[in-house]
Formats: C-alpha cells, structure tokens, sequence
C-alpha cells in the first residue's frame, strides 16, 4: 500500500449553517401580491377571527366572525354581527402570513401600506374554521404584479363618499370626518377637554354602557360595537376590555377632543380625538343598540364633559 493511500483524510471545517443535513429554516413570514376580492372573500368563511388595527396612538383588538366582503373599484369591506373594516385598496401594498412558530402553521394575514406600515392584522384562532392558512392560497390569492404607482390624494373625498355607502357604516357624520388623514379645512363639533376622556370612559365601563368604536389609519377603519366592562388608566396608556374587544389609546399623544353630532336624532353624538398632526384618531359613540337607560346616562356623560 502507497503511503498516499494509507494517510488519513484531512479534516475539514464545516459551516453549520450550510451543511447539507441541516433542515433549512423555515420562513416566518410569506409576502403576497393580493386579488383582494378573493382574499376578503375567503376570510368570510375562517369563521372566528381576530382583527387588529393600529394608528400609533389608538389600537383596536376585537374577536368577530365576518360574514360577507366585496371589493368594488377601490372600496373594500368586511362585515360580521357588530364589526365591520372597511378600506381602500388602492392604499394596500401587500399583504402577509405570518406565524408566531417557525415550525407552525401560517396565523395571520398583515395587509401593509406603501412604506410598510401594517394597517390590519387578521388572526386565525383556536375557534376558528382554519387550522392555518396553507401554502395553496399563495395561488388562489396571487395576482400579476403591477409597476409601483403610489396614490395621489386628489380623489380621497369621493373615494371615502363611495366607501361609507359600500360597506354600509353607522357613523356620526359623514366618513370624510372620521377617517385618519383626510384634508380638513375645520374641525365642527364643540372642543372638550381631553383629560376627561378617562373619567368619561371608566364611568361608562362600571355601567357596562355599550360603545361604537372607530379606529382608523391612512388605508382603512375598523368598527366594533360592544359593552366594556374595564377601563383602566396606567401612565397614560388607557385600556377598555370587553368580552369581544380591547381598546387602547395613548393619552399622551391625543391633542384634541370634539364633541359631534350632538341631539342628533341618528346616534345622540359621539366623539372623536385627534392627534398633533390634527388625524382622527378614534372616534367613541354609543351602539346603536344601546337601551334607554345607556341612552340618558350617555347623554348625561357628555352634558358633563361640554360647558354648554
């Protein structure tokens, strides 16, 4: 035997990271370029899921069971008993799954703007009809990728008009007001103090009086009608819960608070807060199906909050 036969094989360093029988890692996000008809119209049939919409200063969690959803033109909605999101698709870039488990199933579907903010988070539950959202929907919701043509602004006000008739909104007045960056030339409704907003809140909550909450961002809103139960108040962050809902606003960054809407016949007033950049951030009416006795304690709340 040749002594180059009878040496040992050098040993050789091996990048772990590389090596051909690591299991690859799998991915804990799946970016899609959406037919949002077909994605909304598919979420109908998840049964119970979570939704989560965000401003930076107000953030609404709520549990419903969506029960139709179309896209006409730029108007998208998704309605279910109490609970409706209703956007403009034209401001969705993409959308995601992600899960919390790298080794688990796809959870949740994030739509994103342009720059990459999130504007909805929609959670797949234990009670859900879906155990995950599977691979084949990456096929079955795909469409051509278009050029990048970023929004203009012009068209917002008859774009919101044809979105409130839609998706079929309970609001004090109309959308335009409501939504989170729309162009204002003023602000109607009496000023009131925003300090009061946890008082107001918290007195609400002990008589389990149901609310209407809207909360919005620049591509879509979220509304959730339901009695919260706890209100509590920790270094400016408050948090309503509910049996279906948490909602969180960060006093700190509400600037301004208006009274709207009020005598009203359609829903006795709400209000809406703003933040420094003058965006509506939230808006706190009563639910359309509130009782007399939520109906005079509402209006004897506001009474309390307005000095007219």
């Amino acid at each position: 035997m040749s002594e180059a036969l009878s040496r040992r094989p050098q040993l050789r360093a091996v990048n772990n990271l590389n090596h051909y029988e690591r299991k690859p890692e799998r991915a804990a996000t799946l970016r899609l370029c959406c037919d949002w008809k077909r994605v909304l119209q598919d979420i109908t049939s998840c049964g119970l899921v979570h939704q989560e919409v965000s401003n930076g200063v107000a953030t609404l969690k709520s549990a419903g069971e969506p029960w139709c959803a179309d896209v006409e033109g730029i108007s998208a909605w998704l309605r279910g008993p109490g609970a409706a999101i209703a956007g403009l698709t034209d401001q969705w870039a993409m959308a995601s799954l992600a899960r919390s488990d790298r080794d688990g199933k796809f959870q949740h579907l994030d739509i994103s703007d342009y720059v990459g903010n999130r504007l909805l988070r929609l959670s797949l539950t234990e009670d859900s009809n879906w155990d995950g959202f599977n691979t084949l929907l990456v096929r079955q919701w795909a469409r051509r990728s278009a050029p990048l043509v970023l929004p203009g602004r012009e068209d917002l006000a008859p774009s919101l008009a044809k979105l409130e008739e839609a998706a079929g909104l309970r609001l004090v007045g109309p959308l335009a007001e409501n939504w989170y960056d729309s162009d204002r030339n003023h602000y109607p409704g009496i000023p009131i103090d925003a300090t009061l907003l946890s008082p107001f809140l918290e007195t609400l909550a002990d008589q389990l009086c149901p609310l209407n909450l809207l909360i919005g961002n620049q591509g879509l809103v979220q509304q959730h009608e339901s009695a919260f139960y706890e209100c509590i108040q920790r270094a400016g962050m408050l948090r309503m819960r509910s049996s279906t809902a948490e909602l969180e606003i960060d006093l700190h960054k509400v600037v301004g608070a208006r009274l709207v809407g009020r005598g009203s016949s359609e829903r006795a007033g709400a209000i809406r807060l703003h933040d420094e950049k003058c965006r509506c951030v939230a808006v706190v009416a009563l639910s359309a199906g509130a009782q007399s006795n939520d109906r005079q304690l509402w209006q004897m709340m506001l009474r309390a909050l307005s000095s007219d």
